[in-house]
This record gives structure tokens, sequence and C-alpha cells, in this order.
């Protein structure tokens, strides 16, 4: 399947309403920040996931969904408090590929690979 507009939409059809020349801006922008050599076949998959990754992002103002400012690591409820670990220490650019779902695909993709693929831009 070719990076188009026209598949990404196929591929995710929530992105329907958004102009293909849109689309297109945001395939061109996640093919910029990848080499295709280190993903192999799992290139246009990646680039897939990381354009609706960024085009979500887009959608919600660079914000992640209900305007929080990053992933929850504790809650409270009456008396019980939980705390979970934070994703913070992986850095500030994963732990926004965390914020959509899109982006969470992407990072299992680069788990699959190991520490090969770079994000540059």
């Amino acid at each position: 399947m070719a990076l188009t507009p026209a598949n990404f939409v196929a591929l995710f059809p929530e992105f329907t309403a958004q102009p293909l020349t849109r689309v297109q801006l945001f395939l061109d922008k996640a093919t910029r920040s990848s080499d295709p050599v280190k993903w192999g076949t799992l290139y246009e998959d990646a680039m897939n996931l990381l354009a609706a990754h960024m085009l979500c992002k887009s959608a919600q103002g660079g914000r992640v969904a209900g305007g929080s400012a990053g992933p929850t690591t504790m809650e409270t409820v009456g008396n019980l408090s939980r705390q979970y670990a934070s994703t913070h220490q992986l850095g500030y650019r994963w732990t926004d590929y965390a914020t959509t779902p899109y982006g969470q695909e992407y990072l299992d993709l680069c788990c699959i690979l190991g520490p090969t693929p770079a994000v540059t831009g």
C-alpha cells in the first residue's frame, strides 16, 4: 500500500473529514522524519501511524485529549490513592506518542525494531 492520502483515509476512516491536501502534508512530514531503510517492511505502517498521530494532535491544538499536561501518574478516590510509574523517563517525545492511540501503535512498532528508528523532526 502506497503512502497516499486516499490509502491513509481508507486505513483511518475517522480522518475522512480532513482535506486530502492536509493529510498529504502530514504524510510528507512523517516521511521526512524517518529513514525507510531502518524501518524496512514496517515503514509504511509506521509513517501512516505517525501522520495519524500528528493529525490527531493538530486537531487537539497540540494537547492531549481532555487538555491534561501528560499521562496520569496518580489518582485518589476517597481515602484510596494509587500511583503509576511515570513515562517521563522516556523523554518528551516518547511521552507525547503515548497521548494518542496512533502514537501508541507507533511506539509498539518502535519496540518491535528496537532502538534503530529515529524521529528527527
